[in-house]
């Protein structure tokens, strides 16, 4: 692998120039197959890798072969070109991939180049392991049990009418710290799990509510908003301790259609609150839902919901006070904050018990 090669490169300042010439070249002929929609940015990524080595080649154009790597000064535009990477990595990537973002030295530059090579080719080429799941060279026992978890758990979704669209536009992908599930059929809607945490994208705070209520009840946390990127809809959550994240962030799957059950309850009562006692309001929450009659995927949670008492009980209360806030509130911005959280936490909630009461 190139970037083991690197690595080697790197680590001793007395390597001739000529081996690293070799491997420069041998990066500049790096494939780069066609990758998923979710994963264009890593085009873009490689690309200025090569960009780099091209540059640093021609730094040492003038220079013995024989020179030992230490010697060898990367000139200002080829320190600029790996800095930009670096910082370009951050973006696809939390944590970033360089170490230094602003290497000083040849040997330094090419340890990033071979960072970010890594991770470029473990997104580029990996291999199925089975229907829905692929794994990089580098992956881990654990992280391809928590894509085999997630794929379980997706099929199952399918088969009980929870999930209406085929199982194959979605795709897990597991790599060396993180599992990537593909839980939405927009670009960039990846859902990255790690051992500790999870980065979860997407624009609706219905889901991000949902998603965060859904969690708390298996001990888990989120959004925390210190972590999170709002302005790009990417909000980090703790992993749930009593339930394996995998199958939790299948249910954020098709979420969006789903919560129209609680969504419908929330804005028709909604309309006519003023003019109800609570009491009242809280009558029309529960036959609201009751009365309807949901098309697929929303039948399958409906008639889950409707058929578990304390369940329904605990969703006609979150409606209800939310409701209450709602009419109360006149302030646009607080109302439409009220709205989102009121339908994300009773999604939340009938999601929780869908997984504890072993629907899927």
């Amino acid at each position: 692998m190139l970037e083991e090669e690197g690595r080697r490169i790197s680590s001793n300042p007395m390597t001739p120039l000529g081996r690293l010439r070799r491997w420069l070249r041998d990066v500049l002929n790096l494939d780069e197959p066609a990758l998923p929609e979710d994963y264009q940015a890593y085009t873009r990524l490689i690309r200025l890798v090569k960009s780099t080595a091209r540059s640093l080649l021609d730094d040492t154009e003038l220079l013995s072969p024989q020179t030992p790597i230490y010697l060898v000064k990367p000139s200002k535009k080829t320190l600029d070109k790996i800095t930009r990477a670096c910082l370009f990595s951050k973006n696809v990537s939390r944590n970033g991939l360089c170490w230094l973002t602003t290497p000083r030295n040849t040997p330094e530059l090419v340890n990033e180049l071979s960072t970010l090579i890594h991770h470029y080719e473990a997104i580029a080429f990996n291999e199925r392991v089975s229907r829905l799941v692929l794994a990089s060279e580098d992956a881990t026992e654990r992280t391809i049990e928590t894509a085999l978890t997630w794929e379980k758990t997706v099929l199952r979704m399918h088969e009980t009418g929870l999930l209406t669209y085929s199982p194959e536009q979605l795709f897990a992908l597991a790599l060396k710290d993180r599992t990537d599930f593909k839980t939405g059929l927009s670009p960039a809607h990846l859902t990255k799990v790690y051992s500790h945490h999870t980065e979860y994208f997407d624009p609706d705070p219905r889901i991000v509510y949902g998603m965060g209520e859904l969690l708390g009840r298996f001990k888990g946390k989120g959004p925390l908003l210190a972590y999170s990127v709002p302005s790009n809809h990417t909000y980090y959550y703790v992993n749930p301790k009593k339930e394996h994240p995998a199958r939790a962030w299948a249910m954020a799957i098709q979420m969006d259609y789903r919560d129209a059950t609680v969504a419908r309850a929330f804005f028709d009562i909604a309309r006519i609150a003023k003019r109800l006692k609570p009491t009242q309001v809280w009558d029309e929450v529960r036959s609201h839902i009751l009365s309807q009659q949901p098309i697929p995927p929303r039948k399958a949670m409906h008639t889950f919901l409707t058929s578990n008492e304390d369940l329904l009980m605990e969703v006609v209360d979150t409606i209800t006070l939310g409701v209450l806030d709602f009419a109360k509130e006149k302030n646009r911005q607080v109302k439409a904050e009220i709205r989102d959280q009121t339908i994300g936490k009773a999604t939340g909630i009938i999601h929780a018990g869908i997984l504890k009461g072993g629907l899927v």
